[in-house]
């Protein structure tokens, strides 16, 4: 009996629990040495990460449920990279949150991320191309680089090789290319759409279109495919959505491997063009 009534006052003794809101941990976060020393892909990753978390900014880290989190990512993004960096923003936080003892455990070990769909050979879809220029246009000019291979058919290793002479904007076509004979030296033809893209990726550059090792590319690469959550193609899926594209366009097969490098016309159609299940039965519904 004595201790029930104690009670009372011993809840008014105990110490509040600390609270801190994500956005202030955030805030804190992006001041510590673990994330000054990340390198600025790392950071713009996990920025980007930050931003589609928007709606929890304000919500005590303590009282952030796991259903709240899981929600959230499974609205903001659709496909398994974006929805990871989020998982490893809300780590980071929670991981800080923890030294600084206003939660005891990480809930984010309970979240569950999109399956990881990865794809050999297959195409960009038209709103992919469409992400591309979007960010393309809101000054990311690394993504011009994936326009060009899209609108070019070039493969990575020819992108590399082309020389600032070899590159003949107002004819609107390159001399170049690679592995085979018909590929070699061959006319690679330019859309008018893609022609200041190239123009500007032209701009202080010496010898080449694109001065930088190849490691750099991929590394760049594959984090832009990440940060715009379109499906993880590799650089080669270009060249494919170039012939799926060309072919759709209704250009004759014998131009479409002519442009492409290829002297066997069978080859661009079994191995590079991808046409969608849909159109397939579009045209089907035309006999």
């Amino acid at each position: 009996s004595d201790a029930v009534a104690a009670l009372p006052q011993l809840r008014r003794d105990m110490p509040k629990q600390k609270k801190i809101t994500l956005e202030q941990l955030h805030n804190l976060y992006t001041s510590t040495p673990d994330y000054i020393n990340l390198s600025k892909s790392q950071r713009d990753k996990l920025g980007y990460a930050w931003a589609r978390l928007k709606r929890l900014y304000a919500v005590d880290i303590s009282e952030l449920s796991v259903d709240a989190m899981q929600e959230t990512i499974d609205e903001q993004a659709k496909t398994y990279y974006p929805a990871r960096d989020m998982k490893v923003m809300l780590s980071h936080l929670y991981e800080l949150a923890k030294k600084r003892e206003y939660v005891t455990y990480n809930k984010t070990e309970n979240i569950d991320l999109p399956a990881l769909k990865k794809s050999k050979k297959d195409s960009f879809s038209e709103e992919e191309i469409a992400t591309f220029w979007k960010d393309y246009d809101a000054g990311n000019l690394f993504t011009g680089y994936i326009l060009i291979l899209i609108y070019t058919g070039m493969r990575y290793g020819e992108l590399a090789r082309v020389g600032l002479e070899e590159i003949h904007l107002e004819d609107q076509y390159i001399i170049g290319g690679i592995k085979s004979e018909a590929g070699r030296d061959r006319v690679i033809p330019l859309p008018s759409k893609i022609l200041p893209v190239i123009q500007t990726a032209m701009q202080g550059k010496r010898k080449k279109l694109l001065e930088t090792n190849e490691d750099n590319w991929y590394k760049t690469y594959w984090e832009t495919i990440e940060r715009l959550g379109v499906r993880h193609l590799n650089p080669h899926c270009c060249r494919h959505t170039w012939f799926t594209r060309m072919a759709a366009a209704g250009v004759p097969p014998t131009l479409i491997a002519e442009a492409g490098g290829h002297a066997d016309i069978s080859v661009a159609y079994k191995n590079y063009i991808h046409t969608p299940t849909k159109e397939l039965i579009a045209a089907a519904e035309k006999i």
